[in-house]
């Protein structure tokens, strides 16, 4: 879904004006970058415990909510 999705928007950005094309490279690279990490991750998933995933995705949404917490006020 990122792909397609992304795509578009950058694309509607650039046709706007509002994206450099030395951005467009930036972009690029965080693309790959994102499907890179989404393969190894996946790959990651696959071997861990089910339980320790839910940990430490629980870990992750605790410290994510704790940053806006604080960021918010």
């Amino acid at each position: 879904m990122m792909l397609p999705v992304g795509i578009l928007g950058v694309y509607a950005y650039w046709k706007s004006g509002d994206l450099p094309m030395a951005s467009i490279w930036i972009a690029l690279f965080i693309a790959i970058g994102m499907v890179v990490g989404a393969y190894f991750g996946a790959r990651i998933a696959l071997i861990l415990p089910t339980q320790i995933l839910m940990r430490a995705f629980a870990i992750f949404l605790v410290v994510v909510a704790i940053r806006i917490w604080f960021k918010a006020g």
